[in-house]
Parts: structure tokens; sequence; C-alpha cells
């Protein structure tokens, strides 16, 4: 009986346990949206293209890669490709990637 008492005891403070771990809302490192910096503001992916982007648009490449949030301008999440262009568009900034120009539209 005594071992039965302790098993479901042990049971209930690993539920506790998760549930507490459950309830936590920090983002869980490298599980993350894709995103860029671009003068100090994050864009997130839209997941759309964009057409016809002009080259005299382009504001710069990507220069570095996290697994966080973007915090440099040039830094994204999503490619460790480095010297992507980026360009403003009437929706936000298009990335160059994978050979077609994606829509990334401001964060909050």
């Amino acid at each position: 009986m005594r071992k039965l008492m302790s098993t479901a005891l042990a049971a209930a403070m690993l539920l506790l346990l998760s549930a507490c771990a459950a309830g936590k809302t920090a983002q869980p490192a490298g599980d993350y949206p894709a995103a860029i910096m671009v003068d100090g503001a994050v864009y997130q992916m839209a997941y759309q293209t964009v057409e016809n982007v002009d080259d005299a648009a382009v504001l710069g490449h990507t220069t570095s890669y996290t697994d966080a949030w973007p915090e440099k301008d040039g830094e994204t999440n999503f490619s460790r490709a480095l010297d992507l262009p980026y360009a403003r568009c009437e929706e936000g900034i298009a990335v160059y990637c994978d050979g077609v120009w994606q829509l990334f539209t401001r964060k909050g």
C-alpha cells in the first residue's frame, strides 16, 4: 500500500511540474517564425511572393544568421546564406531567396 501511495504521489508531482512548464510564455530557442531585421524593425515572412521588385528598391544584403529573433540590420533567422538582397516594397520588405522575392511584413 505504501508503494502504491508513493507512486501516485510521484505521478501527481510529475503532472504538476508538466503543467507549470507548459504555462511558460518564453519562446523556445530555435522556434521562431522566419524573420529579418531592417532599419531596426523586425519583419516576419508572409509566405507570399512579390513580383517585379525594382533593383533601385534594394536596401542591402543579408549579413548574418541567428537562431532567435534578428537583432541587427540585415540579420535573418531563416537562411544561413549571406548576401541575399532585400528591398522595400509596398507591402513591407521583399527578400530574394530560393529564386523568388518573398514578402515580409512588419512584426507587431
